[in-house]
């Protein structure tokens, strides 16, 4: 969302709740979930604002009673323009996860699954503020994921959601990814041996569409539904389309259908 003042956050939740509204009337179901991939708010602000304007977004979520996956962001720890105001990761756990009423252990990692769907998401932490390489995945959290492969029932299908991209390729901002490779080898050698049931890898950042088949998985970048779309700081290949207020270009986000049985992503 990157929450601004005089931004779009508002029209956003309103299409998201018609469209929920849509859904319910034509299903008598409500959406398994939204996903929220990171950055509630440009990262920019005191700690209480930063509060105040990621609570503006968080709460408006929470008022559609359905369950929420989010895996935070570079920005959600408000540490941008060397802002001396950081959150630690106990307070970013505590300020949007524990908020979500998602259970993480005090971790910015973990796992949550969709009732009924034979589905589970597997959230990343992709950024540390302390760490040299500042995007990336710590060794500790690398083993915690392996550790839930091994363990998982073989009824369920795999979707990683991380903030950032695991390959430096599908990153303008950065030069490496700490731990991507490790990740994805493991993410591989898994699928491959699992019979392929890593539907896919999205993830945010990049303010932009693409999709990444160099892998068993999909990896799969999605657009900000904030207005910007920084056409000059892509990859190649990135799609990034003009955006324009009051426009039905302003709005972007995407609904997601997965069938586990067919282990397809729509």
């Amino acid at each position: 969302t990157h929450y601004v003042l005089n931004g779009n956050w508002e029209t956003t939740a309103a299409t998201i709740e018609s469209v929920q509204k849509k859904v319910l009337e034509k299903t008598g179901k409500n959406p398994n979930g939204i996903i929220h991939l990171g950055d509630f708010t440009d990262g920019i602000l005191s700690k209480e604002v930063c509060k105040k304007y990621a609570h503006t977004v968080l709460n408006r979520m929470l008022s559609w009673n359905i369950p929420l996956f989010i895996a935070l962001g570079n920005h959600d720890c408000n540490y941008f323009k060397k802002n001396s105001a950081i959150l630690s990761e106990k307070e970013t756990s505590d300020l949007y996860l524990a908020a979500a009423g998602i259970k993480s252990n005090g971790k910015n990692y973990y796992r949550a699954e969709v009732p009924d769907a034979d589905l589970v998401f597997l959230v990343l932490d992709s950024y540390k503020n302390d760490e040299p390489n500042r995007y990336g995945y710590t060794e500790e959290q690398l083993e915690w994921l392996n550790s839930e492969l091994s363990s998982l029932n073989e009824k369920y299908k795999i979707i990683v959601l991380s903030h950032d991209a695991p390959l430096a390729e599908l990153d303008y901002w950065a030069h490496t990814i700490r731990n991507g490779e490790k990740l994805c080898a493991l993410l591989d050698k898994w699928n491959i041996s699992h019979n392929h049931r890593v539907i896919g890898f999205v993830h945010g950042h990049t303010h932009a569409d693409y999709v990444c088949r160099k892998k068993s998985f999909p990896i799969i970048s999605i657009g900000c539904s904030k207005i910007e779309y920084f056409e000059s700081y892509k990859r190649p290949g990135c799609i990034a389309s003009p955006r324009y207020e009051n426009d039905v270009t302003q709005e972007l986000w995407d609904t997601m259908i997965v069938d586990t049985k067919n282990n397809t992503l729509d």
